[in-house]
């Protein structure tokens, strides 16, 4: 997994990624490297889990209604989706775009 995407998702603020704090964040990264699943807990009780990583991506399952993907972009930015989905299965996605020092981009 690229150091770059890894900084990125480790230090970010609590306003680019509210659902988990620093230190969750830190460990899940840990716990994949140790080949263990890579569950923490969440800033609201409940667990969220690392599911996916490749070089440029990062697939966070939330909560069981919520996944987060992060994705680092051939410029050196982020594309981060947020997807939540309702009771009556409608999934309802927003997507921010961010530079390496987390100032968001209007694309």
């Amino acid at each position: 997994m690229d150091k770059f995407l890894i900084t990125f998702f480790t230090l970010a603020p609590l306003t680019v990624i509210p659902m988990l704090d620093t230190n969750s964040r830190m460990d899940m990264i840990d716990l994949m490297d140790a080949g263990m699943p890579a569950i923490v807990g969440n800033r609201y009780g409940g667990e969220s889990t690392l599911i996916e990583s490749s070089d440029s991506l990062l697939g966070i399952e939330l909560t069981d209604v919520s996944y987060l993907e992060l994705t680092l972009l051939p410029d050196s930015t982020f594309c981060l989706e947020h997807h939540v989905t309702t009771s009556d299965s409608v999934v309802h996605s927003t997507r921010k775009y961010y530079t390496a020092d987390y100032k968001e981009i209007k694309k």
